[in-house]
């Protein structure tokens, strides 16, 4: 299809892509994985090319800026991990006043608190601090398991 206008073909050619993107991109993966040489060609080619050289300049000073990197990854894992947003996670943080829900301090050390959801449904129940989310991976999320761990403490108090 012919356009004379490169600007139309260049909206048309976003759109087709928009459209067929998942597609495409499993075509492409399985490509890479059946031709892993000439995949690396490829790429060894382009990364010496002045746009690959570019491109890497780019990526380089992205993460130049370490606060500005850390938000990415941060964005980047919440959303990997949990669906959620930074926001979401802000809301979480300023509805539970910004302490732990089991022990109700706030994080110590610097750190946020962590993201606690069931692993079985990744229903996400709230945030913890390290010490009460390390406990309750510790027991697998077992009620048996603190249940005794209370009984033992309450035994040998």
């Amino acid at each position: 299809m012919p356009f004379k206008d490169k600007q139309k073909e260049k909206e048309y050619k976003a759109a087709n892509y928009q459209k067929n993107k998942k597609r495409l991109n499993a075509l492409n993966r399985k490509w890479i994985q059946d031709n892993p040489e000439k995949f690396r060609a490829i790429q060894k080619r382009y990364m010496k090319s002045e746009k690959g050289k570019i491109a890497i300049r780019k990526k380089q000073k992205k993460f130049q800026d370490t606060e500005k990197s850390n938000l990415i990854f941060r964005k980047q894992n919440l959303k990997r991990s949990y669906n959620m947003t930074l926001e979401d996670y802000d809301n979480l943080f300023n509805n539970q006043n910004g302490v732990c829900l089991i022990c109700k301090n706030p994080e110590t050390n610097g750190r946020r608190l962590s993201v606690d959801h069931d692993h079985k449904t990744g229903k996400i129940r709230g945030l913890l601090c390290q010490k009460c989310n390390t406990l309750l991976g510790c027991a697998n999320d077992s009620i048996d398991i603190l249940l005794k761990s209370i009984e033992y403490l309450r035994k040998h108090q």
